[in-house]
């Protein structure tokens, strides 16, 4: 049996192979809390033989790992099918049975864990992600929107970056852990600050240069959620805030942990997100042509165009 944290829940798991341990490893092998072992989630290869999948339509999932098919007898949730998949049990002990070996598989057991992590009450947030004094803020938006680029451009000028990507939450405490495990930079964003990646060992995938957070000596801070921001890009030269409405960054905070499969995980991000948008000030950031600067002020963060550095700062720029 080998066993992983699960941020804190525990995975044990039985039966598995080299190359899924492996998997695991890389992806879901953090280390943050520990808790007593029968609080563990356990996971169990079986052979596809011994699985009988249910005869129900399937519905089709899409997600950023893929796209899966999926039975959906809410709590009890099929991924795959008879000959590769996942079956995943939410109520009471929590458990997956996981069984063939289609290269489909990993992205069937990452949508099971992130479920299994939604029901046990944490938000994955699709987000970029600087600290400064265990201070978090997150930067949300769509892609291609520069949250990658806003977060080099504070880790150039002395934040520290948690994730460029993909973070975990705890409503209940803000707390972020980070859960994705490099830097993905398009060739451009490259070019403009390949001075902060050096010439660390880096792939390439999907277009883009993927540099792991270990090999640039990138530790992940502690910290908790003080700010979000949505990015939208801006034909004007100036970076500036905008207020947004309640309903809007609802709306926009859903986007950004992405759809639960199961009435549990539903229930959990229709408490939480109304929780967390009471704590935190939302706020959405245009981003101009020009350079920038993000810096603390006391309670407040300020985003202000480079241009503008040495000048007194007006009400309408502090976020």
């Amino acid at each position: 049996m080998t066993h992983f944290d699960l941020l804190g829940y525990g995975l044990e798991v039985e039966g598995a192979s080299p190359s899924l341990v492996a998997w695991l490893e890389d992806y879901w092998g953090f280390s943050h809390i520990e808790v007593p072992s029968s609080a563990a989630v356990k996971l169990h290869v079986v052979a596809s033989e011994t699985i009988t999948f249910p005869p129900d339509k399937p519905s089709t999932l899409n997600f950023p790992e893929g796209t899966v098919t999926c039975v959906n007898r809410d709590p009890i949730i099929w991924l795959g099918n008879a000959t590769c998949g996942v079956h995943l049990k939410l109520e009471g002990a929590v458990t997956l049975e996981v069984w063939g070996d289609d290269p489909g598989l990993f992205a069937m057991l990452h949508m099971a864990l992130t479920e299994v992590l939604r029901v046990k009450g944490l938000l994955p947030l699709h987000a970029a992600v600087v600290v400064e004094n265990e201070r978090a803020t997150a930067f949300l938006g769509a892609s291609g929107s520069g949250k990658t680029t806003t977060l080099l451009t504070a880790v150039d000028q002395g934040w520290q970056a948690l994730c460029e990507d993909f973070v975990w939450l705890e409503p209940a405490t803000l707390q972020l852990y980070r859960w994705d495990r490099g830097l993905r930079l398009l060739p451009d964003t490259y070019e403009r600050f390949g001075h902060l990646v050096g010439d660390v060992p880096a792939v390439q995938a999907a277009g883009k240069r993927f540099v792991r957070y270990r090999d640039l000596g990138w530790t992940a801070p502690e910290s908790s959620l003080s700010e979000l921001f949505w990015l939208r890009r801006n034909n004007v030269k100036n970076t500036e805030r905008q207020t947004m409405t309640n309903l809007e960054a609802t709306r926009l905070l859903w986007e950004a942990t992405g759809v639960p499969i199961s009435r549990l995980a539903r229930e959990n991000a229709s408490r939480s997100i109304p929780n967390i948008l009471t704590q935190i000030n939302p706020n959405c950031l245009l981003v101009g042509t020009a350079p920038f600067k993000l810096v603390r002020d006391g309670e407040n963060s300020l985003c202000i165009d480079d241009a503008r550095a040495n000048h007194q700062i007006s009400p309408e720029v502090s976020l």
